[in-house]
């Protein structure tokens, strides 16, 4: 092993002592502790290198964001980032952290927490579930449109806490679930709609519906029914995982 003195890796990296020393305390670096020497860290360099590859340490102006993986938002102005495991929202040009604002829904009177990214050089107000849904860290196969909160705090969007649902049917199902039956029916519903959004699906043209110049039609099935539709042009009903309307991008 490579062992190196912190101050020698801040020459050869510029990563400051105190983010050397964050990283040896989350377990990301092989490192041990020479008590009698003022740089008493001793850090395995080539593991540090290891870990470079895959990931961004705070430094600098940097310093404040979590050390961990993060998920790259595609689209704004800026490398905004998602933490895989807190849902902080971050700009990497600067070191920012997105602070979220409480937001009130129409729709259902609850308070939902919102950020602002700049995009075309302007503020945009995105709902941290909803980036975090963007992220694609959240397993949705499906590719559902809303996101529950499972224990019911809508300001905790931590992405365990997560779930994608296809439509509002799933979701007030989801809501309804959580306040008028037992806990194990809900952990039930939950495992359920986990296991429909990490299953392979496949999108046809929804039978019912003729496409035209301003909606696309679209009907996802699972494996076993996409497999059916191919063979016999049948779709049996308990393969169907949902239907999407698709509207042209605007220019």
């Amino acid at each position: 092993m490579n062992y190196k003195r912190t101050n020698e890796i801040r020459k050869l990296t510029g990563i400051a002592t105190i983010d050397l020393v964050k990283l040896c305390h989350k377990g990301y670096v092989n490192y041990y502790i020479e008590k009698k020497s003022k740089h008493k860290y001793r850090i395995d360099f080539d593991s540090l290198q290891e870990y470079l590859k895959t990931n961004k340490v705070p430094t600098g102006a940097f310093r404040n964001i979590a050390i961990g993986t993060y998920a790259l938002l595609g689209g704004y102005d800026h490398p905004y980032a998602v933490n895989t495991e807190t849902g902080e929202v971050v700009n990497f040009d600067n070191g920012g952290i997105l602070k979220p604002k409480p937001n009130r829904s129409e729709d259902d009177g609850k308070v939902y927490y919102q950020v602002f990214p700049m995009k075309n050089g302007k503020r945009q107000a995105k709902l941290v579930h909803r980036l975090i849904l963007e992220s694609g860290i959240l397993p949705n196969k499906r590719g559902c449109d809303q996101v529950h909160h499972i224990n019911g705090d809508s300001s905790d969007n931590r992405p365990e806490n997560l779930l994608p649902t296809f439509g509002d049917g799933e979701h007030n199902k989801l809501d309804y679930y959580r306040k008028n039956k037992s806990r194990k029916d809900y952990k039930k519903l939950i495992a359920e709609i986990r296991k429909l959004n990490s299953e392979e699906t496949f999108e046809i043209p929804h039978p019912d519906w003729q496409s035209d110049e301003c909606n696309t039609y679209i009907m996802v099935l699972n494996k076993k029914g996409y497999q059916e539709y191919c063979k016999s042009g049948n779709i049996p009903l308990d393969t169907i995982r949902g239907e999407i309307v698709r509207q042209p991008e605007k220019r």
